[in-house]
């Protein structure tokens, strides 16, 4: 995989955890800020993927690793910031995302 498509998925990643992050915390603090901030951060989403699959990645494989990247990162976010626990069912779930992620 060349240098631009794993920029892109990296920042697919960030991006869509960002937005994630900012709807959570528009649940705790209910400042509409953070609403605004999750939603343009998911068009964004929506633009980065375009480009994605523009740089010739195939959408399967692209989408794979997008949600992949996403859902371990979201579950550290939740971890770190919103104090949010994972039970052991979850965890050997995260191990094969990762896993998953490696054989695609």
């Amino acid at each position: 995989m060349n240098k631009n498509l794993i920029a892109l998925l990296i920042s697919i990643i960030a991006v869509e955890s960002l937005a994630q992050w900012f709807l959570q915390k528009r649940i705790t603090k209910k400042n509409n800020v953070y609403l605004v901030g999750g939603v343009v951060l998911y068009g964004l989403v929506g633009i980065i993927y375009y480009w994605l699959l523009k740089h010739g990645k195939k959408m399967a494989v692209a989408n794979t690793l997008w949600n992949a990247g996403t859902e371990i990162s979201v579950a550290v976010l939740g971890f770190l910031f919103f104090k949010q626990t994972l039970t052991v069912e979850q965890i050997i779930g995260i191990i094969l995302i990762l896993v998953s992620m490696y054989l695609v």
